[in-house]
C-alpha cells in the first residue's frame, strides 16, 4: 500500500498545484479587468480564483481520501468472499 500511497500524494499535489495555478490566473484576469474597467474581463477573474481555491481545497482534502475509500474493510461483502475462498 505504499506505493499507492505515494501516487496519491503526488496526484494530491499535482490537483492543488493546478488549482492554485487556476487563482493565480484568475487574480491577474481579475486585476487588468479593474484597471482597464472591463467587467466582463472582472468576473472571468473572479471565476477562475473561485474555482482554482475549489479545486486547489478538492486536492488538499478530498483527494488524499481515495485512499480509505479504496481499502477493503473486513466486514464488507468482498472482505467476507475473500476470506472464504482463502479458507477453501
Amino acid at each position: 500500500m505504499n506505493f499507492f500511497d505515494k501516487v496519491i500524494s503526488f496526484a494530491s499535489m499535482g490537483v492543488m498545484a493546478w488549482g492554485a495555478g487556476l487563482a493565480i490566473v484568475g487574480i491577474i484576469n481579475f486585476s487588468e479587468g479593474h484597471s482597464q474597467q472591463n467587467a466582463s474581463r472582472k468576473e472571468e477573474g473572479m471565476g477562475k480564483m473561485i474555482g482554482g481555491g475549489v479545486i486547489f481545497a478538492v486536492g488538499m482534502f478530498l483527494v488524499p481520501q481515495i485512499s480509505e475509500l479504496l481499502q477493503e474493510p473486513t466486514g464488507s461483502v468482498i472482505g467476507i468472499v475473500n476470506q472464504l475462498t482463502n479458507f477453501m
